[in-house]
């Protein structure tokens, strides 16, 4: 009787274990009504040990975004030093450690451009225009920004407002080389069009990714566009964009 309420326990155990991840990383993220009670439960949900890095950084990726959407914003936002320690664990060969690296540098360019967008309106304010290239105020942007998260220069274009062509240098655009388009400010994933489906090679498992008439087949660690697989089970799989970590169920 005993080993078969244990044995019931355990189902019941890998059920919850099972089900419950994908509700932590939803595709929809929002800015959490009370941070302090979603963080709770977010680190109280039992997860596989290798995905509680993973919920670390949806405990600050919650409050990046319950920052971002408050009307105090900072220039360097508090958040910034709590990325440092997700990049500094990035191993290549580690697909978890090496996606969360990626989406923390992408919040560190985010909270660097801000930074940057200072000292361009500066410029903008005594030549009412801005600098046609960044090497022009290089000089005075902080050593420490002069270069992207990924350690590449920054990408940087001057441009004029659209439909107006002759207003040359009033408008500029900045980002990671890595990731040119980053916005300044979270945007939800939107999945496109994906059918998605757990395959079985050999002995390991990967995912198909279909979309319109091209088919992508990641393990852990692969790549679809701007999109990286983290973990993947039966059921589901924890991907990375640029912005977040979404789970997918199939």
């Amino acid at each position: 009787m005993k080993t078969a309420v244990a044995l019931l326990l355990l189902l019941f155990c890998a059920c919850v274990a099972q089900a419950a991840p994908p509700d932590l990383w939803p595709l929809a993220a929002k800015a959490p009504a009370d941070l302090k009670s979603e963080t709770a439960a977010l680190i109280s949900t039992p997860i596989p040990g290798e995905l509680k890095p993973a919920a670390q950084f949806q405990k600050l990726f919650l409050k990046i975004l319950a920052t971002t959407a408050s009307k105090v914003q900072m220039i360097e936002p508090t958040w910034v030093n709590e990325l440092r320690p997700f990049i500094a664990a990035d191993r290549e060969k580690d697909p978890i450690a090496h996606g969360l690296a990626e989406v923390a540098r992408a919040w560190l360019a985010r909270a660097q451009m801000r930074q940057i967008d200072v000292l361009l309106h500066q410029y903008y304010r005594e030549n009412v225009r801005f600098p046609e290239q960044f090497a022009i105020v290089e000089s005075s942007v902080p050593e420490a920004l002069r270069l992207d998260p990924w350690g590449q220069p920054w990408a940087y274009k001057a441009h004029a407002p659209q439909g107006l062509e002759k207003l040359t240098g009033q408008r500029y655009q900045l980002g990671p080389a890595h990731l040119p388009d980053l916005g300044p400010c979270h945007t939800p994933a939107a999945l496109p069009g994906w059918s998605l489906a757990v395959r079985h090679l050999g002995d390991k498992r990967v995912l198909e990714i279909r979309t319109g008439s091209t088919t992508a087949t990641l393990q852990p660690g692969g790549k679809t566009g701007v999109y990286t697989l983290l973990y993947l089970e039966d059921r589901w799989a924890l991907l990375a964009g640029p912005d977040q970590l979404f789970a997918v169920t199939f």
